[in-house]
């Protein structure tokens, strides 16, 4: 009775303590996450606290077939591990872990030593000593995971409540293992779906429609400029910085996923962002829950910040509109020369259609104007220098041929692909209004004569001819100032009108008639010398005590004549008439009717000219030269636009003198260019000293000498003079003639380009009365252009003046220039400007050249 009391209480404690062990190694499976350290942790507690002599784990490898011992204690893992097994090769079929992981069942050797023939697994258990022995199949929900190996020196050590308490904790075991693989598989996948959000800069978030609760990653709070730890409440109210347009979208794709067969939206809105800005979001979600009536409860999705895509967008969109709508044609080509794309204006301009133009090449617009030379010399300079600009000829697809101003760009991208670039105007219509108006500019408006310019070339292209013996003849109409005070201008221009048809009739086609200025004629006489001349001048005037029938009236003017010839007198078309000129004025002094030879001794001429130039260089040094204001008014409107700086020489002895009369002399003698400095700098003082007493901001203009233009300093003293009075850039306009525009065309381009660069307006005076070509017109950095005055005294009378004007102002509106009349002295004049579209204008009808005393008087506000 002992005995099985003995018996029964040996078989509690080892119960007692196997319920221990098993315990304790199902709390393991439940508490550790790592799989290799709980393997260990199983086979640790069957050993030091189950009391068993050896435990060992067999786990499955990723390929399904291949068991591979992965813990064992009890003995050395080193010294003593099992061969790996293989589910599917049949020469491992009857190995016991084998067996118990492809059939499921436990496998119990409780007498090792008696076994004849084992399996050599079980024979290398034997030798270590071993004689009871079970491999426990580690299975969940179908899969396979391993086999769990115990083993003891004592025989029938794993009875049946062995076997029941180890089954129990393979079962935990196996459940612990497919649960924290799977919570592996989910932490992986999160790191795998944070690194794809991060590199693909997407900000992911949940939302919880049924509580309002939204929760979000880091890169989506940082694409609005928010912290996620301070600003994590925003997540929840993200909707109030939803742009108010874009409210509506929202709705809508929300609402359509009440649908349960939609599941998903994708949307573009705008969220406001940290620093006031509106970001372009790109939203992607979709439905992760549904109540039972199909209602959506919880939504999950990604946002990405399109903002600078929208914006790039947004770019392409600008360029592409610009592309198609430029004024300009456009072709682009691929490095080899093949057209790729044109827009409009090339389809235009030249006839064909993209769909004809695509594919080829731009010598299917080739004129056979330029020759393979000029092609040649082109593309050099768009490799050697990226680009190429010039005039070219080509012919429309109708064969018509037309100039255009083309420019070719070459393009370089990364990895070395070429594309090129043209761009191109029609400058048809330029070359006419260039040739209209250089006809204009050579004829006298009023009587149709060639005027001083073309007279000029003439009698030089005579000079430079191989007969070049020339008599230059100067006609002046007496008092005619009285004509135009007492019968009105009107009557007397159709009095000039009358005097040259009758001059035509005396000089015959023989001569070279011309109105050089108002009431002065001159005359070229091939092969005349002075007797010649002489009678031909009493011819006219016998012809000139005709009067002349006008307005009721009978009319004998007188003319005075001053005669200069070629050679005597000189070789140079200047020199002649400016020897003509000082002929004429003693002429005038003698008395009417009366023919006057320049001699080189005559008193007034040299005499004169050496006294005023010895006095101006005086004046110079004295600062007798000052300096007046004319106001520049706006045609609508008639306020203050601008002031035009005057010089002005008050003699001590003869008070102040005219600029007509010194300016020549200061031209021929070199002083020009001093006077130009003095105007530069004493114009930009006078300008910041009136505008500081109240006078508008309004620019000064300041008439730059040939001299001054073509200095190198020019452009770093217009600054010093700028920098040193204070006045600002835009507040100072330089004024240059046609000629000097042309003297120098590339320098003066890239000078205007430079002042323009700097804020300072540039202007062209006197324009229409020299000659400009308008393809460099259109390179040249300009504000204004100034209509001269001859122009505008005879829009008056009808003739080609109005013409003229009607150009100047259509080239301008063409350029985007403003446009100022000179001389404006009628109000008549100002109508008809202001109806031909001129900005501004200036003249005595507005002011005479003001003082700057008198400027603030009248001007200032």
């Amino acid at each position: 009775m002992a005995r099985e009391i003995e018996r029964a209480s040996a078989r509690v404690r080892r119960q007692a303590r196997l319920l221990r062990t098993v315990s304790q190694a199902s709390l393991a499976a439940q508490r550790l996450t790592d799989r290799s350290v709980l393997g260990t942790e199983i086979c640790r507690i069957l050993v030091q606290e189950g009391g068993y002599t050896m435990a060992g784990l067999m786990r499955l490898q990723p390929d399904g077939h291949t068991l591979v011992q992965a813990t064992l204690v009890g003995f050395d893992p080193e010294r003593n591990r099992f061969p790996d097994a293989d589910l599917d090769d049949p020469a491992d079929a009857e190995r016991p872990a084998v067996r118990a992981l492809r059939t499921g069942e436990v496998q119990v050797q409780n007498d090792l030593e008696h076994l004849t023939n084992p399996h050599p697994a079980l024979a290398q258990l034997r030798a270590l000593g071993l004689r009871s022995a079970v491999m426990v199949p580690l299975v969940e929900m179908g899969q396979k995971l391993g086999v769990l190996v115990v083993a003891d020196r004592e025989p029938n050590r794993f009875d049946t409540d062995f076997l029941v308490a180890i089954t129990s904790a393979a079962a935990d075991i196996s459940a612990s293992i497919i649960l924290r693989e799977r919570e592996q598989l989910a932490a992986d996948a999160g790191r795998r779906l944070t690194a794809a959000l991060n590199a693909g800069a997407l900000g992911a978030w949940e939302n919880n429609l049924a509580t309002g609760e939204m929760t979000a990653n880091a890169r989506w709070f940082e694409m609005l400029g928010l912290d996620p730890h301070r600003d994590a409440e925003v997540a929840t109210t993200w909707r109030e910085r939803l742009h108010p347009d874009d409210e509506p979208m929202l709705e809508r794709a929300y609402a359509r996923l009440a649908d349960p067969a939609i599941n998903h939206f994708e949307i573009d809105m705008r969220l406001r962002h940290a620093q006031g800005h509106w970001a372009w979001i790109h939203s992607r979600g979709m439905v992760l829950e549904r109540d039972a009536q199909g209602r959506p409860l919880r939504l999950a999705g990604v946002h990405m910040d399109i903002s600078q895509r929208r914006q790039d967008e947004v770019q392409l969109r600008i360029a592409a509109d610009a592309f198609a709508n430029s004024h300009e044609g456009i072709v682009i080509c691929d490095g080899d020369g093949v057209i790729l794309s044109v827009n409009r204006t090339f389809e235009r301009v030249t006839g064909y259609s993209a769909e004809e133009a695509v594919g080829r090449r731009p010598s299917m617009l080739s004129s056979g104007y330029q020759d393979k030379a000029f092609y040649q010399r082109m593309w050099e300079e768009v490799t050697q220098r990226g680009r190429w600009e010039g005039e070219i000829w080509n012919r429309r697809k109708s064969g018509e041929v037309y100039p255009e101003w083309l420019a070719i760009t070459r393009i370089r991208h990364e990895g070395g692909r070429l594309n090129f670039l043209g761009q191109f105007i029609d400058i048809s219509e330029r070359k006419q209004v260039q040739s209209r108006i250089e006809e204009l500019s050579r004829t006298d408006p009023l009587t149709g004569l060639p005027n001083r310019r073309s007279f000029g070339d003439a009698v030089a292209a005579r000079l430079a001819s191989a007969e070049p013996r020339l008599a230059v003849l100067l006609l002046n109409i007496n008092r005619f100032k009285q004509v135009n005070e007492s019968l009105g201008y009107g009557v007397g221009d159709e009095v000039l009108q009358m005097l040259a048809r009758r001059l035509a009739g005396v000089f015959g086609e023989g001569g070279t008639l011309a109105r050089v200025s108002g009431d002065e004629f001159a005359v070229a006489l091939p092969g005349a010398g002075e007797a010649e001349v002489r009678a031909v001048v009493d011819r006219l005037q016998l012809e000139m005590q005709q009067p002349f029938e006008i307005a009721g009236q009978r009319l004998v003017l007188a003319l005075s004549a001053g005669l200069a010839l070629s050679p005597e007198h000189g070789t140079e078309a200047e020199l002649l008439l400016v020897s003509a000129t000082a002929a004429l004025n003693l002429s005038r002094g003698e008395g009417e009717q009366r023919l006057s030879v320049y001699s080189p001794g005559q008193p007034g001429a040299s005499l004169r000219r050496l006294t005023l130039e010895s006095q101006l260089r005086l004046a110079l040094q004295r600062r007798e030269l000052f300096a007046v204001y004319q106001p520049q008014v706006a045609l609508v409107g008639g306020h203050l636009v601008g002031l035009e700086a005057l010089v002005r020489w008050r003699h001590p002895e003869r008070g102040v003198v005219s600029p007509g009369e010194f300016i020549p002399v200061a031209e021929e003698a070199g002083l020009i260019t001093a006077i130009g400095d003095f105007m530069l700098r004493e114009s930009c003082q006078a300008a910041v000293r009136m505008q500081a007493a109240g006078l508008p901001r309004v620019p000064v203009s300041v008439n730059i000498a040939t001299g001054q233009l073509r200095r190198a300093d020019f452009l770093p003293q217009v600054l010093s003079e700028l920098e040193s009075s204070g006045l600002a850039p835009a507040l100072l306009e330089i004024e240059i003639t046609e000629s000097m525009l042309m003297a120098d065309v590339q320098s003066t381009i890239t000078l205007l380009a430079a002042l323009r660069e700097r804020g300072v307006r540039v202007a062209i005076d006197d324009f229409g009365t020299g000659y400009s070509s308008l393809a460099y017109l259109g390179r040249l950095s300009l504000d204004r252009l100034k209509i001269d005055q001859s122009f505008v005294r005879d829009l008056r009378v009808p003739g080609p003046a109005e013409g003229i004007v009607r150009t100047v102002i259509a080239l301008a509106r063409s350029l985007q220039l403003n446009t100022l009349a000179e001389g404006v002295e009628e109000a008549e004049d100002a109508e008809r400007l202001r109806a031909l579209g001129c900005d501004d204008a200036q003249g005595y009808l507005y002011d005479r050249p003001l003082s700057e005393a008198e400027l603030l008087a009248k001007y200032r506000t």
